[in-house]
């Protein structure tokens, strides 16, 4: 059997939560979309000071990578990697050897994919060669999920603090109704008075309206029926009494003309009683006189 409480309280939580999921949709976008912002501005101030400090330094004919560091660690994914390069194109510094990342001697953002992994890439580009500042794009998405991760668990919170008190409010709203269904389950074919709507809900008030219609209808139709009953009990009563003054004639009649005629008026009473038909005693006594 459906329930209308379940129902609603499916629909009701089921909007929250989806209302829940889209929040932390929107907050993960929004923080990437901002992350992204800040740590582009902050590659290309890497990327800057990085050429500052190490181009003055470096003469443009140098193309081996001595002064690369050897790294055995296991990288962290947020860690921003720096490149130099000579304006040919040949390395001269990485801070990580282990990630091969493509030359470029075009100025601004670049997102290359290297060994499966996608990359943010700032290139600056000066007289002595290309400084570039790099980060994983995953270390940005981890972040901004663990940002929306922070707001989807209060909302979830939220969602269940809400939903207890939507079945607390609901079943005090229902509670009349509950009280309205009691109160008809009372009523019978000796108690049908109208149940009073002063307490019902404004949005059940239609329905208990149409009930009691319905219940003084059926006092009317019962009323009616015990009329009937009562009508085709006298109509039975009158028939009975006749036939049984008729056999009281019978038994005192003394020869066998009166006992002929009362016997006659017997069957005639009989035959009115199978038809439901009143007897009229009063032939009784009129036959009984002219004899």
């Amino acid at each position: 059997m459906r329930s209308i409480e379940r129902t609603l309280l499916g629909w009701t939580l089921g909007t929250l939560a989806l209302g829940a999921f889209l929040v932390s949709l929107a907050v993960y976008f929004f923080t990437l979309e901002e992350m992204h912002e800040v740590f582009d501005a902050e590659l290309q101030h890497v990327a800057t000071a990085v050429a500052s400090y190490h181009q003055a330094g470096n003469q443009s004919g140098q193309t081996d990578d001595v002064g690369s560091p050897t790294r055995t660690d296991i990288a962290d994914d947020s860690e921003i990697v720096t490149l130099m390069w000579t304006a040919q194109g040949q390395k001269i510094f990485s801070s990580d050897p282990r990630v091969a990342l493509p030359f470029s001697n075009i100025e601004g953002l670049s997102q290359p994919v290297v060994g499966g992994e996608a990359w943010v890439v700032y290139s600056t580009v000066g007289a002595d060669g290309v400084t570039q500042a790099a980060q994983r794009v995953a270390s940005r998405d981890e972040m901004a999920g663990e940002s929306a991760e922070k707001v989807f668990l209060p909302l979830v919170g939220l969602t269940v603090g809400i939903g207890g008190l939507l079945v607390f409010g609901l079943r005090r709203g229902f509670y009349p109704l509950e009280g309205a269904a009691k109160d008809i389950a009372r009523r019978n074919a000796r108690s049908l008075e109208p149940i009073p709507v002063e307490q019902v809900p404004t949005e059940i008030a239609p329905l208990v309206s149409s009930i009691n219609e319905l219940m003084s209808r059926l006092a009317v139709s019962f009323a009616a029926q015990r009329r009937f009953l009562a009508d085709a009990a006298h109509e039975l009563r009158t028939p009975v009494t006749a036939l049984r003054l008729q056999v009281k004639l019978l038994q005192r009649s003394k020869n066998e003309i009166d006992r002929a005629r009362a016997l006659q008026d017997l069957e005639a009473g009989v035959t009115r009683s199978q038809r439901l038909g009143p007897v009229n005693t009063s032939e009784v006594h009129q036959r009984r006189g002219r004899s």
